[in-house]
């Protein structure tokens, strides 16, 4: 996704990921796809200690963690203050492993969920901050 958004002309893309080897694989193609103006960062962490290390905010923070992770809800729960003001987090799932409907009031009374689009068997939700 950090490469559809630098082919979009976001001016700015951090990505975190745990293996060495995708780390390297997202760079180069990241590399390929970026112009000179834009600027993009691989962290290679696991997600929570990557998340922990960042001081800035985000206006788009996509999210798609392996489906039976079980990092959906404590990720969700941590990613409010990374959102900007009138950002948006998009999450990918797969109605198997966990569905937006089984958050907790502590994430729902920060976050709200605006959207849902589905793609044959990969789904999308889309949270803001709760008004």
């Amino acid at each position: 996704m950090g490469a559809e958004a630098l082919c979009r002309g976001a001016a700015q893309v951090v990505g975190i990921e745990k293996s060495a080897a995708a780390c390297r694989v997202v760079k180069e193609n990241w590399q390929k796809v970026a112009q000179p103006t834009q600027v993009y960062e691989v962290h290679k962490a696991d997600v929570v200690s990557g998340l922990s290390a960042m001081s800035r905010s985000f206006d788009l923070i996509y999210f798609d963690p392996p489906y039976a992770s079980g990092l959906y809800l404590p990720l969700l729960a941590r990613l409010n203050p990374y959102l900007a003001a009138d950002g948006e987090i998009a999450v990918e799932y797969g109605g198997d492993h966990w569905h937006p409907d089984q958050l907790p009031a502590t994430v729902t009374d920060k976050l709200e969920l605006v959207r849902q689009k589905r793609y044959s068997s990969t789904n999308l939700a889309f949270f803001r901050h709760r008004q």
